[in-house]
């Protein structure tokens, strides 16, 4: 499990490998990321991809990947005897920056 009260966040620092434009007259880019991600006490070097879009003034970033469970020492859980949590999981991310002055 992931043990939230003793490792309550998931963190995230890296630098743009790539960022594409993926139309003329839209402000949206497609973007890589290439970073440490700290999971369950565990860090490890991930590439993100993710599609940023400028709306309203305001820069939204969405993701969607991939990650093993067990690459961060997490080990799957299972509901029954018969039924078993899959080591992979995808983590969805649809957030905007703020200015923090």
């Amino acid at each position: 499990m992931l043990e939230t009260g003793k490792w309550p966040f998931a963190i995230f620092e890296g630098t743009p490998l790539s960022i594409v434009k993926t139309d003329s007259t839209v402000t949206s880019y497609r973007v890589v990321t290439k970073g440490k991600m700290s999971l369950h006490g565990v860090q490890k070097d991930i590439e993100i991809p993710g599609l940023l879009t400028v709306e309203n003034g305001k820069i939204r970033i969405k993701s969607s990947f991939r990650v093993k469970l067990s690459d961060f020492q997490i080990k799957a859980p299972s509901l029954v005897a018969f039924v078993k949590v899959n080591d992979d999981i995808t983590i969805d991310l649809d957030f905007y920056l703020k200015n923090v002055k």
